[in-house]
């Protein structure tokens, strides 16, 4: 065994490069800056209470101009937000209109207390915003925000969506407990058909105020990040989701064109069967294309789930026809990311659909939460980019921990490591870890630097979460774009 470490790689803005997101748009724009394609203005339709639609659209106004940064010793570790308006580094505004708000009123909302299944509750709310959301269907809106009023919150509280857990890099993503539904992704599931990204926000995102009232999985009050993060990363994640392209993995020539998928699994909803989902990242901008498979079975050997070789063959066979036809070509190199180790027949599946369009270079490895944690002397958290190399076959990878750009690490707890399993690789393993790393940056639903998952895993894992609500027949309804899911 031996410890090695990966530098912090950077990510490609409008006119350069730097490893932190913030300070990169800040100073280079976004990526797509120059491009006739990119949103310039971004009409937001938002769906709430009179009051939640006065906050929302309060806040966002606020937005326009420059947020300071939280006070700290460490200058780097939060950024000022310099506004979001024409004339910022984003070069972009939001546009609101009243013709472009629905609302929902309070005596609606009173009526769901009345339910006392908690599921059923989630699914009466969800249906009663997604049919107001539905009503702007028609109107000319690049993303729908949803509101959220503090009634809701009441609403839904007895039965709680929970924080993530510690190794979350996403501290406003809740997730429900095992058997309860969870509003967020209940609501963007139902909202599919109707073909518009939506962004929901709870009320301690534009009000402080309201933070007391909401409560995480141990009734504390949330934990709520300073105003110049909220605003960074709300603002991001809807110019992504507008169409923009905030930052992409820079290219490096000679390099082969890559297509890189994310295989992961779900649990249907009645906890009865498990369902393969993927989610394909076609290049370094970041475009991709989001599915649904096969039903799967839990291996008795190691009781993960497996796709059958003629399963696997069809994931990567389809994502390869989607490749071509997006590109003009098949890619070079494949790269699959899986959260559970390959087996022989998924080895055999994969190579298969990769021998039919000759793929040159192919790497299959499997990636999962590690259990061994590494400590440093006098110190909380090892490096992020600490790798521990214990065989040819494995990794583990501080994907979170101590940035030396901030001089500090950036989470409250001692993270987990990255665990890498090399299945059946071909190029080198010191490219294969920075290429980890820096998919862990890929990520346009927030500013953070430091995720525990490449965005291949995390959009798969976001895929399902999602699906795991819209029924097998209503296969027509979704939608495949990433900005959809997150």
């Amino acid at each position: 065994m031996k410890l090695t470490f990966i530098e912090e790689p950077e990510l490609e803005f409008g006119t350069g490069r730097h490893i932190d997101i913030r300070f990169g748009i800040v100073r280079h724009n976004p990526f797509d800056v120059n491009e006739s394609q990119r949103p310039e203005r971004i009409e937001i339709g938002v769906v709430g209470t009179h009051q939640s639609i006065g906050g929302v659209t309060d806040w966002f106004e606020r937005l326009a101009d420059e947020v300071p940064a939280k006070e700290s010793r460490k200058p780097n570790l939060f950024c000022r937000f310099p506004g979001f308006s024409a004339n910022s580094p984003f070069r972009s505004s939001l546009i609101f209109d009243p013709a472009l708000t629905v609302s929902v009123g309070h005596k609606e909302l009173f009526s769901l207390s009345a339910e006392r299944d908690y599921n059923k509750r989630m699914s009466l709310a969800a249906d009663l915003f997604a049919a107001k959301i539905g009503l702007m269907a028609e109107k000319n809106v690049r993303v729908v925000v949803c509101a959220m009023p503090s009634e809701l919150i009441d609403v839904l509280a007895d039965g709680a969506e929970e924080e993530g857990d510690e190794d979350d890099d996403e501290p406003h993503h809740s997730v429900s407990r095992p058997g309860q539904f969870a509003f967020h992704d209940l609501l963007k599931a139902k909202c599919m058909k109707f073909g518009k990204p939506i962004q929901v926000i709870r009320p301690s995102t534009y009000d402080a105020n309201q933070k007391s009232r909401e409560k995480d999985a141990h009734g504390k009050a949330r934990r709520l990040q300073d105003e110049a993060t909220r605003a960074w990363n709300l603002t991001t994640a809807l110019y992504y989701k507008a169409g923009g392209i905030p930052w992409r993995k820079p290219r490096t020539e000679p390099e082969y064109k890559t297509c890189f998928i994310g295989i992961s699994f779900y649990h249907a909803l009645d906890r009865k069967s498990v369902q393969t989902s993927l989610a394909q990242v076609f290049d370094e901008r970041g475009y991709g294309f989001m599915v649904r498979g096969a039903e799967v079975k839990l291996s008795k050997d190691d009781r993960q789930p497996h796709l059958t070789s003629a399963a696997i063959h069809q994931l990567v066979q389809e994502s390869l026809k989607r490749y071509r036809t997006d590109h003009g070509h098949y890619p070079a190199r494949v790269v699959v990311h899986k959260t559970s180790k390959f087996n022989r027949d998924e080895i055999d599946g994969a190579m298969k659909a990769l021998d039919e369009v000759d793929v040159e270079v192919r790497d299959l490895m499997s990636l999962s939460n590690g259990m061994i944690r590494l400590f440093r002397h006098g110190y909380y958290s090892p490096l992020r980019g600490t790798v521990l190399e214990t065989d040819a076959t494995q990794d583990f990878i501080h994907s979170r921990g101590s940035v030396f750009f901030y001089e500090e690490y950036p989470g409250m707890y001692v993270p987990r490591t990255l665990h890498v399993r090399y299945d059946s690789t071909m190029s080198s393993k010191p490219d294969l870890r920075r290429e980890l790393l820096l998919l862990t940056k890929m990520n346009w639903n927030n500013t953070q630097l430091d995720s525990s998952m490449p965005i291949t895993v995390r959009a798969a894992r976001q895929v399902g979460t999602i699906l795991r609500y819209v029924d097998a027949g209503e296969a027509s309804v979704v939608q495949h774009p990433y900005r959809f899911y997150m």
